[in-house]
């Protein structure tokens, strides 16, 4: 029992731990509700050009928001200077590791929201726990309600009959840069990295 205890304190005390951890817990979610309710999300996947189109709209995506936020720090906007803060806690971000989140939150995150559960609940719900996973603290608003109009329209887009793979590659890319961008210029740099 101390080991289990130990292995806790260390995964909650450590956010790259955590967020791998929470990246397997997604996609073992996303396997398990879909083979309970029979849906096969995965037969879903193809390579096809609907990948390259979500990779370049994931990365204009990025790209607009970073450039709405570095707008908000030279406005002096709170939220904007309230995720300047946030991001400069994420230090523990590497090339590798970055590359690592980007798709494995992409996948899974797509996975189990717009593989599994919009075929369940329907784009909406879906869209606001998707929301809720993004939950940041109450003075980054911004992000779960960004997170959440994303996750809806991303919703629809698949209820509609789009690909889930070029859904994965919008949400990689856009993640990736993202990711790149604060890894760069916002985290202070770590000794260890």
């Amino acid at each position: 029992m101390k080991r289990v205890k130990h292995y806790a304190r260390q995964l909650l005390s450590d956010p790259w731990l955590l967020l791998v951890a929470s990246q397997f817990l997604l996609i073992i979610l996303a396997l398990g509700l879909g083979w309970k309710y029979g849906i096969a999300w995965q037969r879903e996947l193809e390579l096809n050009e609907n990948l390259l189109w979500g990779a370049l709209g994931g990365t204009l995506l990025a790209w607009s928001n970073i450039y709405l936020c570095r707008w908000g720090w030279r406005a002096g906007w709170q939220w904007a200077l309230e995720y300047r803060h946030f991001c400069q806690h994420w230090d523990f971000l590497t090339p590798g590791r970055i590359l690592f989140l980007s798709l494995a939150s992409g996948c899974a995150e797509e996975a189990l929201f717009r593989g599994v559960l919009v075929n369940l609940w329907g784009p909406l719900p879906q869209g606001l726990l998707f929301a809720l996973l993004h939950y940041g603290g109450p003075r980054l608003w911004f992000l779960p309600l960004w997170s959440g109009i994303l996750g809806c329209l991303l919703g629809y887009y698949i209820e509609l009959g789009g690909d889930l793979g070029a859904a994965m590659a919008l949400h990689a890319a856009n993640n990736l840069w993202a990711l790149s961008y604060i890894s760069r210029e916002l985290a202070p740099k770590s000794e260890s990295a």
